[in-house]
């Protein structure tokens, strides 16, 4: 004999102990050990551990749900085969139904469960699986194989004996779905005896499925072992009902079947439609709703209650109300509500109750007694209830505003009005009428089209737009400053403020406050500072404008001046015509210094001068001043020293320009008031991101009285110092102007005749080189090419200038006196190589002549030509200018040959690479 099989196991799955309980004592009717789990994670520990026969899968649990249970069975080869009846109390749609058997379960039981349906499936699904285990057992022995053959043909009896008593309908079906055998309930309800329901097919019962569909149908089934079917069921002798089909795939002594269940679903459809709409209804409502039992234990609550009172669903379930009690109520209220709803009756009121986050929240509350329709006796009360907090704060708001803005308006002048919007009627203090120019009686209630036509016509759209802001909530209050006329005519300029103070349910506005103030005397100071500031503005431009044309007027012919000087210094002169060329060129270099200062102090007072931040290498910065300043402080026979700290960094980001321009001129001083002794250049990191610059001399030194106006314009220690060292005295105050515009100080320390020391700090943060702009890449020299060369300039003397320059290099000239005659010259005479612009010139200026030749070039597809501005100022600003206008370089004026010559060659084209076109 075969060895004893044991009890079947039988897993039970429920978070709940009182179903797992329940369940435990229906299956003490039935021959199987049953073991439980309260979770997702514990049942699949149990399905590693034991060979179950069935599991009874509860679908809602928190964590891991019964689907994804499910789904993980199914995925393991040791445990994909146990069949697996989902459990529900709270899923009853078909779409949760549906995904229960794409899950994996062979049955869908709702809650709640029919013990006798319950049983008889689970019989059914325990005799399965003692069939299987026995044929296991077949390969053991023949004797034990037939009787165990014996023993499931006993037990498929039995359960046949179960199918044919159950309350579905049970068909077995071939693979061309062919009814091969059917159960008592068959018969009973489709009025067939079971020799005429076996001549037909499934597709006689459903004309939905068309019989092409059988092999797809059994594909399907085998695959997923399982699939469900909603269908209209019509029998040959007119039964007619809405079914659920359940075909499961089982395969039986060799052979492989689908087995139907069908279930008359119809009432249950109606009631589940039904009940979805009520459902729906109650979980999107607007009100909270909350359903107890007769002992006042809460059983349900909506999404709203739990986003009104903070309490989740599963911390309110289970409790009674009175965790919403705020303490705040009157007993009696609770007296009277417990005394109306016990007897029968509907109880309605405000209640003040108490969030889970401690803060308080009125509702009003409608609260209903369920009665058992058959013996009258309560089971449950339902509470539907509003949040109305904010309509309670709304009625405080408003009476705390009203007395607000009356405590307020009795110490101003400002005319209040009210405005009840469904009414269309406008009310308003004497003072409002006043500022209007009536008296009170003379007006009456206005509507908001009487108000309107106060308002000037140009302030009423901007009004009407502000108000509407205000009225759909996109606005906290509403204010604007517009004009309204008065009695007499004339226009006031008024601040209208405002705020709604009541709006309905929907949230369309019902009241709304507001105060009225005349801002005439304001508004026409406002417009008075407005012209004055134009004016300044007027002034500042003109001011620059003259500053411009001053330094190009005066720097053209110092242009000219020091040009010739320089030509006439390289002829072959007597010694005392040598001197007198080198006094004209030095007192012109002296000039220009002086009309530098002055421009750079100008626009420095006039706002126009600007910084940039730009990465540099200051150490090289340094190196240069020293390679500048060295020959002269050594033809004086002075020490050059100078000491860098090991921590200053290589690269820093500020304005080179300006920091060359401030250390040029505390050298410049240094070497001018210095006769003896030495000049000491130092530079230290005083911490992260500021840098010291020291420039300290054994000169003839400050005295302190002086020291605290070194700064100011055209200040110097005396008139004797000017008359003896020359200067304006503007160097030191530029330099300081600039060092607070690059957000630094200039300090001094001295005393008379022991020297001073001048430190420059800065903000100059550390950079890398990589962040430093990349170096102009300049076509290489050829220095064989002669090149034809455009040079517009407006003045006779620089034009002479230039071309003497240029007179022994092999270039050709030609030349154009404004900026219209440059471009018509470069368009018709063209190609040139090379362009040399003046900036300023009548007609048409350089920068304007400079974008008319790039847009030609874009325009005929030509090569890009080098153009190079003589400009009449070196600022950042200009050069930026210059260069955004399509000039490739510059060069300030007054122009030197050397630099004139080595521009030039640096802007050789090579005949073998050309230049792109201009984009």
């Amino acid at each position: 004999m075969g060895a004893t099989l044991a009890p079947p196991k039988i897993l039970i799955v429920d978070d709940q102990p009182a179903n797992l309980v329940a369940l435990r004592l229906l299956l003490e009717r039935i021959s199987a050990t049953v073991l439980e789990a309260q979770s997702g994670n514990e049942a699949l520990g149990l399905l590693s551990e034991h060979d179950f026969a069935l599991i009874l899968l509860d679908v809602d649990m928190p964590g891991m749900d019964g689907y994804e249970v499910a789904a993980i069975a199914r995925s393991v080869r040791a445990t994909q085969e146990i069949p697996i009846l989902f459990l529900t109390a709270a899923y009853h749609d078909e779409r949760h139904r549906l995904k229960g058997y794409e899950a994996g379960a062979v049955d869908y039981i709702e809650k709640p469960i029919n013990d006798h349906i319950l049983l008889a499936k689970t019989r059914i699904f325990l005799d399965l699986y003692r069939a299987h285990a026995q044929t296991r057992q077949a390969n053991a022995q023949l004797r034990a194989e037939i009787s165990r053959r014996q023993a499931a043909e006993a037990r498929l009896l039995l359960t046949r004996h179960i199918v044919d008593h159950m309350g579905d309908i049970g068909l077995l079906l071939d693979a061309a779905g062919h009814i091969q055998d059917v159960n008592d309930t068959a018969c009973a309800q489709l009025g067939m005896d079971r020799y005429e329901l076996l001549r037909l097919t499934i597709f006689d019962l459903y004309e939905q499925l068309l019989p092409n569909l059988a092999v797809k149908l059994w594909r399907l089934t085998r695959r997923k072992r399982t699939l469900v079917l909603r269908g209209a069921l019509r029998s040959p002798l007119g039964a007619n009902f809405l079914s659920e089909i359940q075909l499961s795939f089982i395969t039986f002594q060799g052979q492989e079947f689908l087995f139907a269940f069908i279930r008359n679903i119809s009432q249950r459809a109606e009631v589940e439609k039904r009940l979805q709409l009520l459902s729906r209804t109650v979980e999107e409502s607007p009100a909270s709703i909350i359903i107890t039992d007769a002992e006042g234990v809460i059983q349900y609550v909506n999404p709203m209650f739990e986003k009104i009172t903070g309490y989740s669903s599963d911390e309110a379930v289970g409790q009674n109300p009175r965790l919403l009690k705020s303490g705040e109520n009157d007993d009696a209220t609770y007296q009277e509500l417990w005394k109306r709803i016990s007897s029968g009756h509907t109880w309605r009121g405000e209640l003040l109750n108490k969030r889970k986050d401690g803060t308080l929240y009125w509702e009003q509350a409608s609260i209903s007694p369920v009665a058992n329709s058959d013996t009258g006796r309560i089971t449950h009360y339902v509470g539907v209830k509003l949040d109305i907090t904010e309509k309670k704060q709304t009625e405080m708001a408003i009476n705390q505003e009203r007395q607000r803005l009356n405590n307020i308006l009795e110490g101003t002048q400002a005319g209040a009005w009210e405005w009840r919007i469904p009414e269309r009627q406008i009310t308003y203090n004497d003072r409002w009428a006043q500022m209007m120019g009536y008296a009170s009686v003379e007006l009456g209630d206005i509507t908001p089209e009487a108000w309107e036509r106060f308002i000037h016509p140009d302030d009423l759209p901007l009004f009407q737009r502000r108000l509407e802001r205000h009225f759909a909530g996109q606005s906290p209050a509403f204010a604007t400053e517009m004009r309204v006329k008065h009695r007499h005519g004339q226009w006031i300029w008024v601040n209208n403020r405002a705020k709604v103070l009541a709006r309905a349910s929907d949230g369309a506005p019902l009241l709304m406050a507001g105060a009225m103030q005349d801002i005439t005397a304001s508004k026409r100071a406002e417009q008075a500072l407005r012209e004055a500031k134009a004016q300044a503005e007027q002034a500042s431009q003109a001011k620059s404008e003259f500053l411009a044309n001053m330094s190009h007027e005066i720097r053209t012919p110092m242009n000219a001046i020091l040009g010739m000087t320089e030509l006439l210094a390289e002829r072959d002169l007597d010694p005392n015509a040598q001197r007198f060329v080198d006094v004209a060129h030095n007192a012109g270099e002296t000039l220009l210094s002086i009309i530098n200062d002055i421009l750079d102090l100008s626009k420095i007072e006039a706002g126009k001068a600007q910084v940039e931040s730009t990465p540099f290498d200051l150490p090289a910065l340094l190196s240069h001043a020293m390679e500048i300043f060295a020959p002269q402080i050594q033809a004086k026979k002075l020490s050059f020293t100078h000491s860098v700290d090991t921590h200053l960094p290589q690269w820093v980001k500020g304005d080179p320009l300006r920091v060359r321009q401030i250390l040029f001129n505390l050298l410049s001083n240094a070497l001018k008031f210095t006769e003896v002794g030495s000049i000491t250049l130092s530079a230290k990191l005083l911490r992260a991101g500021w840098v010291s610059l020291a420039v300290e001399d054994t000169g003839i030194g400050i005295s302190p009285q002086r020291q605290s106006q070194i700064f100011e314009s055209f200040s110097q220690e005396d008139a004797s110092i000017t008359r003896r060292y020359g200067g304006t005295g503007l160097g030191l105050t530029i330099s300081s102007r600039l060092a607070q515009l690059m957000g630094g100080e200039l300090q001094v320390s001295s005393s008379v005749g022991n020297g001073s020391c001048f430190t420059l700090q800065l903000p100059l943060p550390q950079t890398t080189a990589e962040q430093a702009p990349t170096p102009q890449e300049h076509p290489e020299l050829d220095a064989r090419k002669q090149l034809r060369i455009l040079i517009a300039e407006d003045s006779a003397d620089n034009q002479l200038l230039l071309r003497e320059f240029l007179k022994q290099s092999p270039h050709t000239l030609a030349f154009a006196e404004n900026g219209r005659i440059a471009v018509e010259m470069f368009q018709r005479e063209g190609p040139f190589d090379l362009v040399l612009m003046d900036m300023q010139m009548p007609q048409m200026d350089g920068m304007t002549a400079t974008r008319k030749i790039r847009h030609w070039e874009h325009a005929h597809d030509k090569p890009h030509t080098p153009i190079i501005a003589l400009t009449a100022y070196a600022l950042t600003e200009e050069i930026q200018r210059v260069l955004q206008a399509g000039c490739d370089d510059h060069v300030s004026k007054p122009v030197k040959k050397r630099q004139l010559l080595d521009m030039i060659a640096r802007w050789r084209r090579q005949e073998s690479e050309p230049q792109p076109p201009t984009r």
